[in-house]
């Protein structure tokens, strides 16, 4: 069964096992993410030579991102300078 929505179409099993491949770190940023990732895309990155912290830089750039969009620069989420536990 397709998700049925976006660009991006899986199943839930394929969205497992790509979620589960993916180093421990990199599971740590999907798992504490403010959006959604999608594990394959960025497995996909990480398997084709991608630095693990340049895909979880990636993950928290786009946090920012969404997080100063809704909330504003003055939200303590929109700090750039907050480091993830895993660092």
């Amino acid at each position: 069964m397709s998700n049925g929505y976006g660009n991006y179409h899986t199943t839930l099993a394929a969205s497992m096992r790509a979620y589960d491949a993916a180093p421990p770190l990199l599971r740590y940023a999907m798992q504490n993410a403010v959006g959604k990732w999608a594990a394959k895309p960025l497995i996909d990155l990480w398997r084709g030579g991608w630095p693990e912290a340049e895909l979880i830089s990636m993950i928290r750039n786009g946090d920012l991102t969404e997080t100063r969009a809704t909330y504003g620069d003055a939200h303590p989420e929109a700090q750039p300078a907050r480091r993830l536990a895993c660092d």
